[in-house]
């Protein structure tokens, strides 16, 4: 169980995500004391990423945002000049509800943030999962490179790790670890979801509103046949292209005349 108050890490750049581990190199004064101070704890902090605009209060206590990831210290190492090198992993995603400005660094209030799944969506979730790992097994095989996945890793810490790894923007990693699985909008199943090329999304989640994106027109058939919606793969097969169109239409039908 989480402490009621953790030491805040905020940086503009870094999302964590549970039971995923993440290296970090701390070097201000402030933060120094932080990971001094929960070195001689329970060696939790949490891991908050700052909104657009922190530039001009950076020393200060910009805005955060308020759903983040709350980590324990595995690994560290105090150097010569004071710096430290760590390891984080997380444990479980928390919400930050208010700040405690007692100590040079950032203490928030915190309540965690259960992550459960029901009954009536482990066996579709079971079917994504397969769908997932062939799609992971043809990009793999294209780069000629080994598996990092084993069969026997749990839904959750597969889909965080690849939250963590995949090379995405910030507010993406962000917008994915707000999300708290299949949800319904309008009555229509989606899932919050960016693609990197969406910068206007990313912009409207940067000011915080809730974006979904559809998704293109390739689906797993076309991955795994090493079609793509853009690069130089950029093809996709006709029937695809079909499926895609009704697909949008339903979509546009379900959100335009639906009742709110």
């Amino acid at each position: 169980m989480l402490p009621p108050s953790l030491p805040l890490f905020p940086l503009p750049n870094v999302v964590l995500f549970p039971n995923v581990f993440l290296p970090l190199h701390i070097f201000e004064p402030r933060y120094r004391q932080m990971v001094a101070d929960a070195l001689e704890g329970d060696r939790i902090i949490g891991m908050v990423l700052l909104r657009p605009g922190y530039e001009r209060d950076y020393q200060g206590r910009p805005p955060i945002y308020e759903v983040g990831c709350a980590g324990v210290i595995t690994h560290s190492q105090a150097l010569a000049d004071g710096r430290y090198d760590i390891v984080l992993r997380g444990m479980e995603k928390i919400r930050v509800t208010a700040e405690d400005h007692s100590r040079p660094y950032r203490i928030g209030q915190v309540e965690a943030i259960s992550e459960t799944i029901p009954p009536d969506q482990a066996q579709p979730l079971r079917h994504q999962r397969q769908r997932l790992e062939a799609v992971i097994a043809a990009a793999i095989e294209r780069v000629r490179a080994e598996p990092r996945f084993p069969p026997s890793v749990p839904d959750e810490d597969l889909v965080n790790a690849l939250a963590q790894y995949l090379e995405l923007e910030v507010v993406e990693r962000q917008a994915l670890l707000e999300c708290d699985g299949v949800r319904k909008v309008y009555g229509i199943p989606t899932l919050p979801y960016m693609q990197t090329g969406a910068t206007d999304m990313a912009f409207l989640r940067a000011k915080g509103m809730q974006c979904y994106g559809v998704s293109l027109a390739t689906d797993e058939e076309d991955m795994l046949q090493g079609f793509a919606a853009h690069s130089d793969q950029e093809r996709v097969r006709e029937e695809s292209l079909y499926k895609y169109l009704q697909f949008q239409w339903e979509v546009l039908g379900a959100t335009a005349f639906s009742k709110r």
